[in-house]
């Protein structure tokens, strides 16, 4: 017999001798009847996970559609007036780099890649209507687009315009 049924006996003899009786255990409450319920309601599939927040696209220049799905857009942010004479600026439309040449008050602009080697011509330094790629030292005439080093290249002109001091590039989206 284990320590634990001695010990359960003892106790029980204890209560005989002196003459307290152990009532019997208590049974245990029953179980409430219940009405059957009916089961529950399927739960609603949980919400699609939301995508995650994209950043606003870049802000596109204002444009002007015109005949020939060609356009007249502004270039970048600078305005007519803070590009110096005689100085480049390079801007950026539509994902494509463009030189602005401000030529004693009077604009031009081309593609800011040189036709030779890709120089860019906005770093490039100009000297009239001449601007020179800062890489091989092409020249180019700014308002022809002409090659002056004697080479068969030619610079891609666009036409410009300046409308409330804004400088506006003629381009294809």
């Amino acid at each position: 017999m284990s320590k634990f049924g001695i010990r359960k006996r003892l106790k029980g003899l204890v209560k005989q001798a002196l003459g307290v009786e152990e009532s019997p255990p208590a049974a245990p409450p029953a179980a409430p009847v219940r009405k059957a319920e009916p089961p529950p309601a399927p739960k609603p599939p949980p919400p699609a996970p939301k995508p995650p927040p994209q950043a606003p696209p870049p802000e596109e220049p204002a444009a002007v559609p015109d005949e020939g799905g060609r356009m007249w857009v502004q270039a970048g942010k600078a305005a007519a007036d803070e590009i110096i004479p005689g100085t480049v600026h390079q801007v950026e439309v539509f994902g494509k780099r463009y030189a602005v040449y401000n030529v004693d008050g009077e604009f031009f602009a081309s593609s800011d890649a040189c036709p030779h080697a890709g120089g860019p011509l906005g770093e490039g330094d100009l000297v009239g209507h001449t601007i020179t790629c800062p890489f091989h030292s092409f020249e180019f005439d700014v308002s022809t687009g002409e090659c002056k080093s004697g080479a068969e290249l030619s610079l891609r002109c666009v036409a410009v315009k300046v409308k409330k001091n804004r400088v506006l590039l003629e381009v294809t989206p």
